[in-house]
């Protein structure tokens, strides 16, 4: 049984039009799948698909079979929006991580220890008392992802997840979300970075309002075409190909750090 499956779901909106048209995919327990598209694309409005906030102007959503009711949570699910702050309700980390298990009716010490070990499998061991402004960016999506292993969802839906992060912040938040895909859970992320692709399993990229891709990594990685139009170039394979462009004929592919230093230095007009 899928974790997250699409039937054919198609969204218009009254002012704005089409937003997606035709979308089919399933995701499966233990994949992190980064959900690629430039601006417009759909993918915030997917994501709000998932998890009921918005109904389906046609088509069929199911999360572990059951289907997605507008208006309700998905059971099972947890999302995780561009602005973090909006999902925080308390000012203080262990007492906003004990609201989400207040309705276990359990005891203080348990709600206590129960926080304490979320913080820790998201890397923020010893911040409990810690004010929840106070953190950075990059804590505040950990915090929020262990919300999510709190209320034991097997999903994960990530808007934006390295949006206003540095790349130590990043690496950080990419290896813990490849540690719960392997513990797992599902995890569907949107990337606008060429790292947040390589991370994943799988890739699925939105284009002109459908799917376009749908496949692994490795796949992607061959799509030139596709990694060029959506601005996913390592400055490597850039730099080749405008030396292509210059006469270098010998370098069509990605160049090595040795050999970008070497074609600079024999080459200093191209420093201009």
């Amino acid at each position: 049984m899928a974790a997250l499956k699409f039937e054919d779901v198609s969204l218009y909106h009254p002012r704005h039009g089409r937003l997606l048209e035709g979308v089919s995919f399933e995701l499966a327990l233990g994949e992190w799948t980064a959900l690629v598209g430039g601006t417009g694309a759909g993918r915030g409005a997917l994501l709000r698909l998932a998890c009921g906030l918005i109904s389906p102007s046609s088509g069929r959503i199911t999360v572990f079979g059951r289907e997605v009711e507008p208006g309700a949570r998905a059971s099972g699910l947890f999302p995780i929006f561009a602005d973090p702050d909006s999902q925080f309700v308390s000012p203080i980390v262990e007492d906003d991580l004990g609201i989400t298990l207040e309705s276990r009716g359990l005891d203080t010490g348990s709600i206590r220890s129960m926080a304490a070990d979320a913080l820790a499998r998201v890397g923020l061991s010893g911040y409990e008392k810690r004010f929840v402004s106070g953190l950075s960016g990059g804590e505040k999506k950990r915090l929020l992802l262990a919300h999510g292993l709190l209320t034991d969802s097997r999903v994960i839906l990530f808007e934006e997840p390295s949006a206003m992060l540095d790349r130590p912040a990043r690496t950080r938040l990419f290896e813990l979300l490849g540690r719960m895909a392997r513990r797992g859970r599902t995890v569907l992320a949107t990337a606008n970075r060429r790292e947040g692709v390589l991370a994943a399993d799988r890739v699925l990229v939105i284009d002109g309002h459908a799917v376009v891709f749908d496949g692994e990594v490795a796949e992607f990685r061959n799509a030139r075409g596709l990694i060029s139009k959506l601005g996913f170039e390592g400055d490597a394979a850039r730099i080749a190909g405008r030396l292509f462009e210059l006469g270098e004929t010998g370098f069509r592919g990605a160049l090595t750090p040795d050999e970008v230093f070497n074609v600079f230095k024999s080459r200093k007009e191209l420093l201009v």
